[in-house]
C-alpha cells in the first residue's frame, strides 16, 4: 500500500482511501488456491475490514480454496454508528481468527502464499505524518519466510485458538472508546502495548 493513501480522522482511527482499499483488494483476490493469506493484526480497524470489497475479496478468497487466518486482540475495532464489525461475520465461515488476550510488541503484517509467491507486507512508522505505511518484504526472501514461520510460531506457543463468535473473547471498542483509552494509558503513564485484557478492563473502567 502507499503510504500517501493511509489518512487518520480527528480520533487518530487509521482509515483507508479508494485507492488503497483497491490494492488491498488486489493482493487478497493475487492468492491463488490451496494458498495462504496470513494477518496479525491489532484492533481489526473497522475502516478496514468493514469494507465491503474487502469482505467480497476475502469470501472469494475462501471460495477459491485459499486458508485465511488472522490473529489479532483483546480490543475488536467496531464501527461508531453500529457498535458491529464484519469480521463477526467473517469468522464464521471465511476467515480463521485467533484470539490474541494481550498486546504484543510485534510488527502487523500480512503474509501472502501460494506455489508462485510468498509475498509479505509490513507496517511501519510514516515520519512525515501520523499514520503507517506498508513495507513490501521481497519475494520469498529470508525475511518474508520467517515472517510467515513466526506467524505459526506464535500461535503454537501461545496456543491461541481460532472462535467463530467473536463477541464472546474480544473486547468490543468503537474507534472513539479505543481512543479514550489510549488517553487514559497516556495520562498514567502505561504502555498499552503491553496490557492485557484484564488491564484494559480495569482501565477502561477507572475512571
Amino acid at each position: 500500500m502507499r503510504g500517501d493513501a493511509l489518512q487518520y480522522d480527528s480520533m487518530k482511527e487509521l482509515v483507508m482511501d479508494d485507492d488503497t482499499i483497491k490494492k488491498l483488494v488486489r493482493d487478497i483476490d493475487s492468492v491463488q488456491g490451496p494458498g495462504e493469506i496470513k494477518i496479525f493484526a491489532g484492533e481489526g480497524n473497522c475502516s478496514v475490514y468493514d469494507n465491503p470489497e474487502v469482505c467480497k475479496a476475502f469470501k472469494r478468497g475462501k471460495k477459491r480454496g485459499v486458508e485465511i487466518k488472522m490473529i489479532l486482540g483483546p480490543i475488536l475495532s467496531v464501527s461508531e454508528d453500529t457498535g458491529k464489525s464484519r469480521l463477526t461475520e467473517l469468522a464464521e465461515d471465511t476467515i480463521e481468527v485467533f484470539y490474541r488476550p494481550f498486546r504484543h510488541m510485534l510488527p502487523h503484517y500480512r503474509v501472502l502464499k501460494d506455489s508462485s509467491k510468498l509475498q509479505c507486507y509490513v507496517e511501519a512508522p510514516n515520519p512525515a505524518r501520523e499514520a503507517e505505511l506498508e513495507v513490501p518484504i521481497g519475494n520469498n526472501s529470508i525475511w518474508a519466510r520467517k515472517l510467515d514461520s513466526d506467524f505459526d510460531g506464535f500461535i503454537s506457543v501461545y496456543g491461541l485458538k481460532p472462535y467463530k463468535d467473536l463477541t464472546k473473547v474480544f473486547i468490543l471498542l468503537r474507534p472513539s472508546q479505543i481512543e479514550e483509552l489510549r488517553r487514559k494509558s497516556e495520562d498514567r503513564g502505561i504502555d498499552l502495548e503491553y496490557l492485557n485484557k484484564d488491564d484494559i478492563e480495569n482501565l477502561l473502567n477507572y475512571s
